[in-house]
């Protein structure tokens, strides 16, 4: 196996066997997700509290509420991933309070929309009078606005339940999209751009797990060759991924995905995807070992630049 290449902040500090961000979030990257991140928080508020008020289809409704939460996530981490933003705990602290000003913003349009069906109240004198928003909350409470089932309203502690429920799917699909966004691929630090998604090098038959991240981690490439190609209509097998800098040349991962595709009972297809090995640091040999049959390995102490293979 190559020795393992120091990557990390400026390329000269070793984080370990896998790829870790640099935790580096510019005071630029930060203000647009945050001004980016608001003005979407505040248009998904409207969109959303509207939806709650006039469509009375549970099932609609909760398609709703996690596109609400999704919204919430993707969008601005987007943002910041497009301000270089390549920190996770600054990214989950900044989605928190754009999701939870979206999500107060929301009661007060709600009660806005539910008031004004019986008195002319403003919106501003809506959002001046957070005591008496909470009055009308506290009467919603008891006396309810909706039902499950036709003719009774949900009251009470069911009502608080499913608030509750409601805010749990909200940020947990906002933080859930927000992480996934930000460790889509690799932050090049020496070039300061993100690399393109990852391609696949091979896909493989099903393997042992830990096997296959015992030998991937100790530079094994042969082992690929044991396990074998996969059949291209294969429902079961292992995605080999490359992510790499095209500019420099110096900063490559693979990671190994099973994949197991599969047919519910109405007749829908379904992909799952567990992540066996993600983003382990290697040099271009390493590359090029991997992607290659009958390999035997190498040894090399320092990758060449330039010789990433796309």
């Amino acid at each position: 196996m190559s020795q393992q290449l120091n990557y990390g902040l400026g390329g000269g500090r070793s984080y370990s066997q896998y790829y870790r961000h640099s935790n580096r979030a510019g005071a630029m990257g930060i203000i647009l997700g945050i001004v980016g991140g608001l003005a979407i928080a505040v248009v998904a508020a409207f969109a959303y509290a509207y939806l709650i008020s006039y469509v009375r289809f549970i099932y609609l409704c909760a398609i709703g509420t996690v596109a609400y939460g999704a919204i919430l996530g993707h969008f601005p981490a987007k943002i910041m991933r497009w301000g270089k933003v390549r920190s996770l705990p600054v990214v989950l602290t900044l989605i928190s309070m754009i999701a939870a000003a979206s999500y107060v913003l929301h009661w007060f349009i709600w009660i806005y929309v539910l008031v004004n069906r019986s008195a002319s109240v403003s919106l501003l004198d809506m959002l001046t009078n957070p005591k008496g928003v909470l009055r009308v909350i506290g009467a919603v409470y008891v006396e309810g606005t909706w039902g499950m089932t036709t003719g009774e309203s949900t009251t009470g502690v069911m009502l608080g339940a499913v608030w509750v429920a409601e805010a749990g799917i909200i940020f947990g699909m906002a933080l859930y999209l927000a992480t996934k966004s930000q460790n889509a691929v690799p932050f090049c630090e020496k070039c300061n751009r993100w690399c393109p998604a990852g391609t696949r090098l091979r896909s493989l038959k099903m393997a042992v797990p830990h096997a296959l991240k015992h030998r991937m981690e100790n530079g094994e490439w042969s082992y690929f060759d044991e396990i074998g190609v996969a059949d291209e209509n294969a429902d079961m097998f292992i995605s080999i991924i490359h992510h790499a800098c095209p500019l420099c040349g110096t900063l490559h991962t693979l990671s190994a995905n099973a994949i197991e595709r599969s047919v519910d009972s109405r007749g829908r297809k379904k992909t799952k995807v567990t992540c066996i090995v993600n983003k382990l640091l290697v040099s271009p040999a390493d590359v090029e070992a991997s992607r290659l049959s009958g390999y035997k390995r190498f040894e090399t102490t320092k990758p060449e630049v330039g010789e990433a293979d796309w």
